[in-house]
């Protein structure tokens, strides 16, 4: 169990040393029926239409 804590503390560490890009995106949210919403194939890959033009989930 000692080794599972500080190997979590290490990914922790290394996670809030990534860099991060102050890039402000607009949230956009995808309704209706479960297919639609998490299908690509249902939604005609709209969610990945939508972050290409630079929105976010």
């Amino acid at each position: 169990m000692m080794e599972f804590n500080r190997n979590l503390r290490g990914i922790i560490q290394d996670f809030d040393r990534l860099p991060r890009l102050d890039v402000v995106k607009p949230k956009v949210g995808v309704v209706g029926e479960i297919l639609v919403k998490f299908s690509p194939l249902a939604n005609n890959h709209v969610v990945e239409l939508l972050e290409a033009e630079g929105a976010r989930q």
